[in-house]
């Protein structure tokens, strides 16, 4: 398999940036522990990459060993592991436009999940049931919640901004990054589909920043603590979950 090439990311931690390009990178437990543990291994990472002068996705396993070519049928970026670390989400780019797709990890059970077609950017809810993404032109983007079935797609932000990089924690809030006026992105937050908190129902600015910066693209460790952190992250708790 020819090796796809790759740019060196931000900086994640501690001043170390690996080397793997990716759209989105994720950490996901390939065994979980017993209920009474609270040890999370972590597993494959999932990441896109160009492979034959196109956009492919393939895991890998921390140390760099075991990379793997996922069959998504044509370009795809931006994957998500699910919470269980069985289904990867990913957008899938094709004659009709940028679509949200699932499959299983090995490439099997491939299934589009929207229309399109300008859909990107899909994260998981905690319980794997739920998906968010973000829809429209680069610039002019709202957030939308699907099921991971492809049904009750609901529109979550009408904001005359661009509204992307979304994350689901697990207390059912999403982290997301917004167009400030003048320039500026700022990260929000809003409540999830379902189960929503009185005053959660619109977005909370949670940063402020100066105008043309950028802030890093939330995790769902940073909706939960409500801070700007990186895009990277982990399975969030070692108890069972969908998918």
């Amino acid at each position: 398999m020819p090796r796809p090439t790759s740019r060196p990311r931000r900086s994640l931690r501690g001043g170390r940036s690996p080397t793997l390009l990716g759209a989105a990178v994720a950490l996901t437990c390939l065994a979980w522990p017993s209920a009474s543990s609270a040890q999370v291994a972590n597993g494959a990472i999932v990441f896109s990459a160009k492979r034959a002068g196109d956009r492919a996705l393939f895991t890998r396993a921390p140390d760099g060993s075991g990379l793997r070519l996922i069959q998504t049928g044509g370009r795809a970026d931006h994957a998500a592991f699910s919470p269980g670390g069985r289904r990867l989400a990913f957008t899938k780019y094709g004659p009709l436009g940028a679509q949200i797709w699932v499959s299983y990890v090995e490439g099997t059970g491939l299934r589009q999940l929207t229309t399109g077609p300008s859909d990107t950017m899909p994260a998981w809810a905690p319980g794997g049931a739920d998906l968010v993404f973000a829809r429209g032109a680069g610039g002019s983007r709202d957030l939308y919640t699907v099921k991971a079935d492809g049904t009750s797609l609901r529109r979550l932000t009408t904001s005359a901004r661009n509204d992307d990089s979304p994350s689901w924690s697990v207390r059912n809030e999403i982290a997301f990054v917004r167009a400030g006026r003048g320039g500026g992105d700022d990260i929000y937050v809003i409540g999830g589909q379902g189960g929503l908190r009185a005053g959660c129902r619109a977005a909370r600015r949670m940063t402020a920043r100066p105008p043309g910066r950028r802030p890093a693209a939330p995790s769902s460790s940073l909706a939960e603590s409500q801070a700007a952190a990186t895009s990277t992250s982990c399975a969030p708790t070692a108890r069972s979950r969908a998918g």
